[in-house]
């Protein structure tokens, strides 16, 4: 209608192995304990990387994603920071 062209993308693995810039601690998972069995109840393990569940995991995603676009020429849209666009 406006002539405008349009990209979507949908990344099934967008939050694994994010940076994370903060120290996050985790219980270690249950499946984890069952087969390591030297391993105590309490013990809890240093995240190196985001995951699925994590809270900081889809902004520390959206972070790596926007500052890739922007040197590629893109802009935030004013009304929508999420919204991304480049001017040709």
């Amino acid at each position: 209608m406006f002539g405008y062209n349009a990209v979507l993308l949908d990344m099934e693995t967008a939050f694994l192995y994010g940076k994370l810039e903060e120290e996050i601690y985790m219980e270690i998972p249950s499946g984890y304990k069952e087969v390591y069995q030297e391993v105590e109840s309490d013990t809890v393990i240093k995240l190196q990387t985001a995951m699925y569940g994590l809270i900081q995991a889809a902004r520390q995603w959206f972070k790596r994603l926007s500052d890739v676009l922007i040197t590629l020429g893109f802009a935030p849209c004013e009304s929508d920071p999420c919204l991304m666009y480049r001017i040709n």
